[in-house]
Formats: structure tokens, C-alpha cells, sequence
């Protein structure tokens, strides 16, 4: 994925090209990895500043996405973020943690369970994510099919 900036009310907005994310990681050293089409890509924003963009992108802010997906199904922590037909981003680690990660549903192609904590996460363009949280995955999958359910059925 190709990201230029652009200034629009005084927010520096990433602008998505062609390639798809992946998933958008926060490490340990507060830095931000964005994981797409063969590729990484790393800023110093924080995490709430990326996805806070990434939704006003498409009309929203974050705090707006995660309050009208909070009341509509009543999830009450790692809320998904339903951005569009390619970006749906749903966190395996909090927001708020010391690390953070946030997986793109519509750019999973496989999960490979391993054991029953661990698994992998295989993407469309065959790239693997060890995960060693199975179980959380398992129920934001549950989360994000039952967002899809609604969103197909709105439109």
C-alpha cells in the first residue's frame, strides 16, 4: 500500500492506495507497524492517532466508531472497527495495552490451528501471523460475522 499525507482540518491523514493492510501493530517501544501487501510500513503517531485517521477517512472518528458499535451489539471491550468493504479491523491486544494489535478480517485467508492456544493466520497474499491467543481470535471472528450480519442486512 502506497500512503501519501494530505492536510484536511488540521489532521495528517494517511491516504490508502492499492494495497490492502493487514494488520496494524503497536510494539513495546510505542512504535506503529502497519503490515500490508508484502510490505511494512512504521510511524511514530500513536495507535489511537492511526485508526482515529483511518475512520475519519470514512466519516467518523474512533471514539464515534466504537460508541455506535458498542450500542448496536453491546460488545463491551476490543471493539471491532467495520471501515468499509476491505478494512475491518478488529484488536487481539487492547488498545490501551503496552502492545497492540489489530488484524484486518476482510485480508485473512486461512487460520491454521496449531494447538489450542496457538495458531496462524495466514493473509491473502500468503504472509503468516503467529498468534498465541486463539481463543480471543476465535471470539472477535464471532464479533466481526455477527457486524458483517448486520451491515448486510442494512444495506
Amino acid at each position: 500500500m502506497i500512503f501519501s499525507k494530505t492536510k484536511t482540518k488540521n489532521y495528517d491523514i494517511l491516504i490508502m492506495g492499492e494495497n490492502m493492510i493487514h494488520y496494524i501493530y503497536k510494539s513495546s517501544y510505542l512504535d506503529v507497524w502497519i503490515c500490508e501487501d508484502h510490505s511494512y510500513k512504521t510511524t511514530h503517531k500513536s495507535l489511537n492517532k492511526v485508526l482515529d485517521e483511518l475512520c475519519i477517512l470514512r466519516l467518523s472518528t474512533l471514539e464515534g466508531m466504537q460508541t455506535s458499535i458498542k450500542n448496536l451489539f453491546d460488545f463491551h471491550s476490543k471493539i471491532p472497527l467495520y471501515l468499509g468493504d476491505s478494512l475491518f479491523l478488529f484488536p487481539l491486544k487492547g488498545l490501551r495495552g503496552k502492545e497492540s494489535l489489530y488484524i484486518n478480517y476482510f485480508s485473512i485467508k486461512e487460520i491454521i490451528p496449531i494447538t489450542k492456544k496457538i495458531c496462524y493466520i495466514q493473509f491473502i497474499d500468503y504472509h503468516e501471523l503467529k498468534c498465541d491467543i486463539f481463543h480471543i481470535l476465535n471470539k472477535q471472528i464471532e464479533k466481526c460475522e455477527k457486524i458483517l450480519a448486520y451491515v448486510n442486512n442494512q444495506f
